[in-house]
């Protein structure tokens, strides 16, 4: 395959400039900051769905912390209620 390089001249400086070298950086500077935007936007959308997972786990530990409240709080209600009904119920036998 026979590759021939096209030059023009600078029109100020009268040096030659390859054209293919000068496309070929626009092609690639155009490609890089396509990419680069393109980057930009995963790593915004995955930060995004981080924190969703973030605040959802911190959801999650907000609502086992609770339940595990509540079920000590009604454990601790019904021990109560069986202690107040013993002592009653001494009391009535000792009566």
């Amino acid at each position: 395959m026979n590759f021939q390089q096209h030059n023009i001249l600078c029109p100020k400086c009268g040096e030659s400039i390859s054209i293919d070298d000068v496309l070929t950086r626009q092609i690639e500077n155009t490609l890089r900051k396509e990419m680069e935007e393109t980057q930009r936007k995963q790593e915004l959308d995955i930060c995004a769905r981080l924190e969703g997972v973030g605040a959802q786990k911190r959801q999650l530990e907000i609502d086992r912390v609770e339940s595990t409240v509540r079920n000590r709080e009604t454990r601790c209600a019904q021990s109560t209620s069986r202690g107040i009904r013993k002592r009653t119920v001494c009391r009535k036998e000792n009566a």
